[in-house]
């Protein structure tokens, strides 16, 4: 095939596929850009949630999730951000919309589970999401101590203490403070 010719009947074939590679050329690099924008965007999120600075990393993650609305960093980064600033409401909408991209994302059951605990006394509800998380991460050791802590709230701290002896055998160092404070009286 001549992909240059003088012919007056093959200028427009010519000009036609010149146009059309061009088009084509120019989708693929805003594809490429509009990918790496949201990059850069969700880490710019993380940037300002480690500089505690939560509405500047809740715009960020916002502006991720309009360049790629299926992102789930940005929605992570997004509920978390929220609960730093006490939008439980908000946090749980946003984990919804996280869990229905990708329903294996076990922090986001733990996540839920202690804005649950916190907003309601449905306890059923919240050892559903920490069994979700365990589920999924069967060495979660921040799930079995966030079990411990629902144990405690109900008032049962024996059911308490061997959900926080599972997170301090997996080195969570908070759960041994409370075994020292809960458990280790009851042995002696």
């Amino acid at each position: 095939m001549i992909f240059y010719s003088n012919s007056p009947e093959m200028q427009f074939p010519i000009k036609v596929l010149t146009l059309l590679s061009v088009f084509v050329l120019l989708l693929s690099s805003c594809t490429f850009v509009y990918g790496q924008k949201a990059e850069e965007l969700l880490q710019s999120g993380h940037d300002a949630f480690e500089l505690k600075d939560y509405k500047v990393a809740i715009e960020k993650y916002q502006e991720a999730l309009e360049q790629k609305a299926d992102y789930v960093d940005a929605y992570r980064g997004l509920w978390k951000s929220k609960m730093e600033l006490g939008k439980k409401v908000s946090a749980l909408y946003t984990i919804r919309r996280a869990l229905a991209i990708d329903s294996t994302l076990a922090d986001a059951y733990l996540d839920r589970s202690i804005l649950l605990t916190n907003r309601s006394k449905n306890f059923d509800l919240v050892f559903q999401q920490l069994d979700s998380a365990l589920l999924l991460k069967p060495d979660y050791a921040e799930a079995f101590f966030q079990k411990g802590m629902v144990y405690l709230a109900m008032g049962d701290a024996v059911s308490a203490c061997p959900n926080w002896q599972k997170a301090a055998d997996l080195n969570y160092e908070k759960a041994t403070f409370f075994l020292g404070l809960y458990c280790d009286k009851k042995k002696k």
